[in-house]
C-alpha cells in the first residue's frame, strides 16, 4: 500500500472516531495550497470563559502522518475570552505559522509530546489532539 493511501485510511479513520467519541461532524483531506492534510471539526465546543461557546478547527499535518504530530491548530479568528482578551500563542495575522489568515483562520500552538501507535485507540492521534485543545484552552483562561 503506498504512502498516501494509507494516510487516507488513518485520516478517514481518526473522523469516524471524532463523530462517534464527540458526536461532531469532521471531514478531512489536502489543501495544496499549504502542501498539508486537515481534519476538520465544524463546531468544537469551548471551554467556559470563552466569548465564543464552539469555534470550527482545523487540525494540519504534513505527508508523514501519524509519525508527524501536529504543531498547532486553526480555529476561528475571533476567538476571545469573556473580557475580550486575547489568548497567548494565539495568530489572527499572517505569519509563518497562519498561512491560512486569508481564509478567515488563526492560528494556535500547541507542541505536542507524541506517541503515535497503529490504532488511533492506543496512541496519540488528531482525535486524542482535540482532548489537548480543549485542555489548553482551559488553560489559557485561568
Amino acid at each position: 500500500m503506498d504512502y498516501e493511501m494509507a494516510i487516507i485510511q488513518r485520516l478517514q479513520a481518526e473522523v469516524d472516531y471524532i463523530k462517534f467519541f464527540y458526536g461532531k461532524a469532521a471531514e478531512y483531506g489536502f489543501d495544496e495550497s499549504i502542501k498539508r492534510w486537515w481534519v476538520y471539526v465544524e463546531d468544537f465546543e469551548l471551554p467556559a470563559g470563552w466569548k465564543q461557546t464552539f469555534t470550527p478547527i482545523l487540525v494540519t499535518t504534513s505527508q508523514y502522518y501519524p509519525s508527524d504530530p501536529p504543531d498547532g491548530f486553526f480555529l476561528s479568528n475571533e476567538l476571545c475570552d469573556i473580557y475580550d482578551r486575547k489568548p497567548s500563542h494565539y495568530f489572527e495575522e499572517k505569519s509563518a505559522h497562519n498561512s491560512l489568515s486569508h481564509k478567515n483562520w488563526a492560528w494556535y500552538c500547541i507542541h505536542p509530546d507524541w506517541n503515535p501507535g497503529y490504532d488511533i485507540r492506543d496512541g496519540d492521534s488528531i482525535a486524542k489532539y482535540l482532548t489537548l485543545i480543549h485542555l489548553t484552552l482551559s488553560e489559557a483562561i485561568r
